[in-house]
């Protein structure tokens, strides 16, 4: 790893992840300009994460009910 790209571009992230963004960007590198490996590795590192930590994942529309069910005759 030659440079620290985490420290400019993903400052509050935990040691690991700062480490495992700079070598996402690394081998981004090769293939594409600068501003690209930055942006393609910070959106893999989101994906991680997101992945990985369990969090809520809102990949269907709902209903949100109100006082009485107003919208249930509706549907």
């Amino acid at each position: 790893m030659a440079y620290d790209y985490a420290k400019k571009y993903y400052k509050n992230a935990s040691p690991t992840n700062k480490k495992r963004f700079n070598e996402i960007v690394d081998d981004l590198r090769i293939d594409m300009s600068f501003d690209s490996a930055i942006n393609e590795g910070l959106r893999k590192i989101r994906e991680e994460i997101r992945n990985t930590s369990g969090g809520k994942k809102f990949n269907t529309g709902g209903i949100i009910l109100t006082k009485d069910n107003y919208y249930k005759d509706l549907l």
